[in-house]
């Protein structure tokens, strides 16, 4: 049903916003994609306020949760730089989220809510750019987005280590079934990813792959 309601919303909105002028394009994507950012922030607030936040699992340091905070960025500016990094990284990251979600709630709570409002969220503002835009994605975004995922692993192992966390899954797998599981122990399961993560930034770029070459030969 989110997947439903996701495919829905998205269509009516870009339906919608394709007739419009830039002015309403980029303020009705920028004001709807701070619904993210503030979703992590209301979700810190509540923890710090009823004492149940803990730094190992609730500061905005998974990727989804970073991307939260530059997509609306992204569409203020209307980046295309950013843009190309963040198509990889939410399609090819949050798509496996919304696959295989980590979720121990049900319908109609809260956590189940916020979940799928931020992942799905990311995935619609995401196809914004693409579809109303028509930004498409490059050779030079699909190696920029790989760079950039492993400066966030580099980071990510540090810091984990000094908090005791688990941020970007680095340090072990999901507790819920995932893909991870079929790919061995720690550190094999991180290696198996990176191979997997190119693999599936190439399916993305693939659709894109012949008018990339007309651009080239222009």
């Amino acid at each position: 049903m989110p997947l439903v309601v996701l495919a829905v919303t998205g269509f009516l909105w870009f339906r919608w916003a394709s007739r419009q002028g830039i002015r309403v394009q980029r303020c009705s994507s920028f004001y709807l994609s701070l619904i993210l950012p503030l979703l992590i922030v209301i979700d810190m607030m509540r923890g710090w306020i009823d004492g149940s936040f803990q730094v190992d699992t609730d500061l905005p340091l998974h990727m989804c949760r970073l991307a939260a905070f530059v997509v609306p960025i992204m569409l203020l500016q209307k980046s295309r730089p950013i843009f190309g990094v963040l198509y990889f990284w939410i399609l090819a990251g949050t798509l496996q989220a919304i696959i295989t979600p980590d979720l121990s709630e049900g319908f109609p709570t809260y956590p189940y809510v916020r979940y799928w409002l931020l992942h799905a969220g990311l995935v619609v503002m995401i196809c914004f750019p693409l579809v109303v835009y028509r930004f498409r994605p490059t050779w030079r975004d699909l190696w920029n987005a790989v760079w950039t995922a492993q400066i966030y692993l580099l980071l990510s192992l540090p810091i984990n280590s000094w908090l005791g966390s688990n941020y970007g899954y680095t340090m072990y797998k999901p507790p819920v079934a995932s893909i991870a599981d079929l790919m061995g122990p720690w550190p094999w399961y991180i290696l198996a990813g990176e191979v997997i993560m190119i693999v599936l930034f190439l399916l993305l770029l693939l659709p894109f792959l012949g008018r990339i070459r007309q651009l080239e030969s222009a």
